[in-house]
């Protein structure tokens, strides 16, 4: 029984370490470098928390940047994909983050409700998407650099 009781222990150890693992091995976003503050309202959770440089970040968490801060965002570990920067006051959702094995494929949508965003996309391959969507517009592109504003309707 008491061999049980410690292969039962071994074995819901090792599934919840392959769970945390599997959550954060879907954290390729990393934040590279901020000024300010910035904060991170990680996905599931409703409490925000601070940001610090190299954390890893992946679909559904959402960044907010307040007055005189700014957060770059690399893509792939060292920006591969994108390199995204937001500006001051601005709140942003990395809607959709998936990343295919073979590099090949990368399929990226982020919602910007507020503020500025600077893109910097990579050169997409094959079947690659990255989407930047606002509360009036979607932009997709293929590997360029653009700039994207939001401003409240008050």
């Amino acid at each position: 029984m008491r061999k049980l009781l410690i292969l039962a222990i071994i074995a819901v150890s090792t599934i919840a370490y392959s769970m945390s693992y599997a959550a954060e091995a879907d954290k390729n976003v990393t934040i590279a470098e901020m000024k300010g503050t910035v904060e991170v309202l990680p996905q599931g959770s409703s409490a925000w928390v601070p940001a610090t440089t190299w954390m890893k970040l992946g679909s559904g968490d959402m960044v907010s940047t307040k007055d005189a801060s700014y957060a770059d965002l690399n893509f792939d570990g060292l920006g591969q994909s994108a390199l995204v920067r937001i500006d001051a006051n601005s709140s942003m959702k990395i809607e959709s983050y998936i990343a295919s094995a073979n590099v090949a494929e990368r399929k990226i949508a982020l919602n910007l409700a507020m503020g500025d965003i600077l893109v910097k996309a990579n050169k997409l391959k094959d079947e690659s998407q990255f989407q930047v969507r606002t509360p009036t517009s979607v932009v997709g592109v293929r590997g360029t650099g653009f700039k994207v504003h939001v401003t409240s309707e008050k």
